[in-house]
């Protein structure tokens, strides 16, 4: 009996602390951007075209872009260790928020999704300095 009631309030306190957390999402800024995304076993990952580093960047689908992913994956757009040029509206956030660490994406819209091409990154804007240290990402 003390088990069972350990175990659910070890459940509620979970299922309280990802509702708050879900909730701080829809409060933060999105904006456009683009860059490259890899489905890695691990997880998708993206690399911004706007910046200098390697670092690339944890994924998470949030509302409809769940149901454009889905079908980049059907179609062949998001295959497994492919690389593919995104454009996206996304929450770019710290590793504070959501993600194993580092820089994340909570993306909300897929504009596009197409396999890679050496000139992707030509023409897309940079990323506000600003905008990324306001999310913790040096």
């Amino acid at each position: 009996m003390q088990f069972r009631y350990a175990a659910m309030i070890i459940a509620s306190a979970a299922a309280a602390g990802c509702a708050a957390r879900q909730a701080d999402f829809s409060k933060l800024p999105q904006q456009n951007i683009a860059g490259h995304m890899t489905v890695r076993s691990n997880g998708v990952w993206f690399k911004p075209c706007a910046t200098s580093s390697d670092r690339e960047w944890w994924v998470t689908f949030t509302e409809g872009s769940v149901a454009q992913f889905d079908a980049a994956r059907s179609d062949g757009r998001a295959a497994d260790g492919q690389r593919s040029f995104a454009r996206l509206r996304a929450v770019i956030t710290d590793e504070r928020v959501v993600g194993p660490g580092g820089p994340a994406l909570l993306v909300r819209e897929i504009h596009e999704l197409n396999a890679s091409r050496p000139e992707d990154c030509a023409e897309e804007p940079a990323i506000a300095l600003a905008d990324l240290k306001e999310a913790g990402i040096d």
